[in-house]
Order: structure tokens, then C-alpha cells, then sequence
């Protein structure tokens, strides 16, 4: 499976700290959070990552030299459709798409087994929580829908200083610290 992470956003709600350095690559315990969303997807086989980069784009250039990459010129454009318009080979897979802003315990595994075969987005009551799957079908623009994948988990966007805090407080509750 393949993931593109959305890592371009300028971060305006945790200014100052976003002034010079991506909300993604701010350090929790020492490590970016996108090196966290790295390995929570590592951990369930996912290898081939893209990054979504708009604000900032050569501190990611420099940080992840073999990472592949989508440049967006404005930050409101539609990421999935330019990935696929650079990456054509990508719409016979699914592709996962994940906020770069967001940590999660969330089983992706379960998540693709409940979707069978079709996209599907993971929801807490009425809010998405920045995962989605989209199937093949979705990419080649033959199914435009999307279920919803309601279990329990948890997932804290870091958006905010006190989202910030909260994955932080998360990963020292559950050992998850990079010492």
C-alpha cells in the first residue's frame, strides 16, 4: 500500500513555534512528529510514502532526501488528484492519506479488512480524524464513495499547543517516548 501524508499546511494555529520550522517537524521527545506517523505506518508494512509539501518545502527536502514528493503551489489544492496526475502507476493500489498533524493508535489493518476493498475514512462520532483509504476504484474515478470506519481508538490532532500536549502526554502514558 502506498501513503501520501499532508504535510503542507503553514501551521498558523501553533504560532510562534511554526514561524520557522513545519508543524510536522516539530519535536516530540526529540523526533519530528512526522517520524512518529513514519512509524506507526511502518509498523503495519507501509514503505512507499509521499509527502504532500507546500510551506517550508526545502526543510523537508533536506530532512527526508529519499522520500518521494508532491510541491503544491497553493495550499487549497487538491492533493490526491496532482499526486495521481505525477504518480499515474499509483491508481491500481489503495492509497492511504493521513494528516501529517495527527498520531493515532488506530489498526489500519482492521480498518482495510472492514473497508472491503472500497475507500473508507476513520470517524469519532461525527469528526474525521485525519486517516482515510481510497481504493483503486476512488482513483480511477469510478466509485466517488467513502464509508465510515467507526471502532474505537484513540487519535489527537496536534494542531494546537494543547492538541500538542495531549499526544504528548499520550505517548509518556503508553512508552512510546524516543529517549
Amino acid at each position: 500500500m502506498n501513503c501520501m501524508i499532508l504535510v503542507g499546511g503553514k501551521g498558523k494555529r501553533m504560532r510562534p513555534f511554526t514561524w520557522f520550522t513545519p508543524k510536522p517537524l516539530l519535536p516530540i521527545f526529540g523526533k519530528p512528529i512526522l517520524d512518529h506517523i513514519i512509524d506507526y505506518l511502518s509498523f503495519f508494512g507501509v514503505r512507499d510514502i509521499y509527502l504532500k509539501i507546500y510551506y517550508k518545502p526545502i526543510q523537508f527536502l533536506e530532512n527526508y532526501p529519499d522520500f518521494k514528493f508532491i510541491y503544491e503551489k497553493e495550499e487549497e489544492e487538491i492533493s490526491v488528484n496532482k499526486l495521481l496526475r505525477v504518480y499515474p502507476e499509483l491508481k491500481n493500489d489503495f492509497l492511504i492519506v493521513v494528516n501529517g498533524d495527527t498520531l493515532t493508535n488506530l489498526d489500519l489493518l482492521s480498518m482495510f479488512k472492514m473497508s472491503k476493498g472500497k475507500s473508507i475514512r476513520a470517524m469519532d462520532g461525527n469528526v474525521y480524524t485525519g486517516i482515510k483509504i481510497l481504493s483503486p476504484d476512488y482513483l480511477q474515478g469510478k466509485n466517488k464513495k467513502v464509508a465510515e470506519f467507526r471502532a474505537y481508538f484513540w487519535w489527537q490532532d496536534l494542531g494546537t499547543p494543547s492538541g500538542y500536549l495531549k499526544g504528548r502526554k499520550y505517548l509518556i502514558e503508553n512508552g512510546i517516548k524516543n529517549d
